[in-house]
C-alpha cells in the first residue's frame, strides 16, 4: 500500500470509531501532537504512545471524546513515507452531542503501513467549544505522559 492509499485508508477507519482498528494504525511508539491555540490542551501537546497502555489511553480518549461523522480530503500531498493533508470533517462531540465542521491539516509519517507521528493542526478554540460542559474532559485523557 503507498502512503497515499494509507492516509485515504486512515480516514476511512477513522469512521468506524473503534479504537482497536484505530491503535492498529501506530506503531507502538507513535507520537500524536495536537497544535492550536491553548484553549484545549495547552501548548504541551504532545501524546507518546510509549507502551500499549499509553496508547490504549490516547485511542479509548479519541474514540470516546470525538465521532468522525464524515470527512473530505481537500487536498493530499505524499512523498516517500510521509503525508500531508488538508480536510475538512465533520464531528460530534461525544460528551456533549454537540455537532461541528472543521478544517484539519495533518502531517504523517510511516514506517511501512503504521504511522510514527501525526502533526495535526486544528482550530482547537471551536473544539473547546464543542467541549465545554463536559464532565468527562479532560478527565478522560487523565494520565496521558507527554
Amino acid at each position: 500500500m503507498s502512503t497515499e492509499e494509507a492516509v485515504r485508508a486512515y480516514y476511512r477507519d477513522r469512521l468506524l470509531n473503534d479504537p482497536e482498528v484505530l491503535r492498529s494504525w501506530f506503531t507502538r511508539d507513535a507520537q500524536v501532537s495536537i497544535n492550536g491555540s491553548d484553549a484545549l490542551f495547552g501548548l504541551d501537546n504532545t501524546f507518546g504512545m510509549k507502551d500499549g497502555a499509553s496508547a490504549q489511553a490516547f485511542t479509548n480518549f479519541l474514540v470516546n471524546t470525538w465521532k468522525l461523522l464524515d470527512f473530505e480530503i481537500l487536498s493530499l500531498v505524499s512523498e516517500g513515507n510521509r503525508a500531508a493533508t488538508r480536510v475538512i470533517v465533520e464531528v460530534e462531540c461525544i460528551p456533549t452531542g454537540l455537532k461541528g465542521r472543521s478544517e484539519i491539516c495533518n502531517h504523517f509519517t510511516f514506517d511501512g503501513e503504521r504511522m510514527t507521528s501525526i502533526l495535526e493542526f486544528l482550530d482547537t478554540a471551536h473544539a473547546a467549544k464543542l467541549l465545554e460542559g463536559a464532565e468527562s474532559f479532560p478527565a478522560a485523557y487523565a494520565g496521558q505522559e507527554a
